[in-house]
């Protein structure tokens, strides 16, 4: 049981009991608990993995800051493509794209903050090799398409 869902029980109780003392205490221990971020790095999850599940974490990260960055690439891309026809061009899907680039930029900026040049690098040629399979998939079923 979380410590979240531990003080949801202690509330319910307090309110049962019409402890309304207890329950203001506890909805700000709950309001605490919430706002609090506990941010662990997967190095200090990863010593209590087995070797197959440290392989199978690394493999996902790696997936999500890839992902990350193919996306906010991507809406960066389409975003300039766009502004070159109209520079007040303000499309829904952009906007949508500007909201996730920010996100995402927040992702795979962990990785130029490890300071390492050629990790950033190694990063940044399996980015760019992953996305020219996307690019090549896509163009491909447009010409299935047109073919068709």
């Amino acid at each position: 049981m979380t410590e979240l869902q531990k003080l949801d029980d202690k509330l319910a109780k307090a309110l049962k009991s019409k402890n309304y003392t207890k329950f203001n205490e506890l909805m700000k221990q709950k309001k605490v608990l919430m706002q609090a971020k506990e941010q662990i790095s997967l190095a200090s999850v990863l010593t209590n993995f087995t070797e197959e599940q440290k392989k199978e974490s690394l493999r996902l990260m790696n997936k999500t800051f890839i992902l990350s960055d193919l996306l906010y690439g991507a809406a960066i891309e389409f975003e300039s493509y766009l502004k070159k026809f109209d520079k007040l061009l303000d499309v829904e899907a952009v906007n949508k794209a500007k909201q996730a680039v920010k996100l995402l930029h927040d992702i795979t900026k962990n990785v130029d903050d490890l300071k390492d040049d050629e990790l950033s690098e190694d990063f940044g040629n399996k980015c760019d090799s992953i996305s020219l399979v996307v690019d090549n998939m896509i163009n491909k079923i447009f010409q299935e398409k047109i073919k068709k």
